[in-house]
């Protein structure tokens, strides 16, 4: 449960728009948001690909806040229509782009929450 948190800026930052990005798309797959027991596993698996590590509280806020930014975006009539051009129409551009927006807001997100 504790473990020690190795964790930099980026990648914390990297975790919430990678989770957020897996949350939309799955949002559009299956109609709804990943639940905990969807979203934990994906996380641990993305955490031991890029060799970091952090306790469990820690992941459950990542994880977290990467769902809270995808449904800002879900929310959102102009960034979901931009979402569904960029996750289901498959656009690599658009893709792209959605995803250098979902980074910039992540990294807003954990500098103002001081999780790295």
């Amino acid at each position: 449960m504790f473990s020690r948190n190795t964790l930099t800026f980026d990648e914390a930052a990297d975790s919430v728009r990678y989770m957020a990005a897996w949350s939309i798309e799955f949002y559009f797959q299956f109609g709804r948001l990943p639940d905990t027991r969807e979203r934990v596993p994906f996380m641990t698996a993305y955490l031991e690909e890029v060799n970091a590590k952090c306790s469990y509280w820690r992941l459950s806020k990542l994880t977290l806040e990467g769902v809270g930014l995808a449904i800002t975006v879900l929310e959102d009539r102009v960034t979901l229509e931009m979402a569904l051009i960029a996750f289901n129409d498959k656009e690599p551009l658009e893709r792209e782009r959605m995803l250098m927006m979902l980074g910039s807001h992540a990294r807003m997100l954990i500098r103002n929450k001081n999780w790295y």
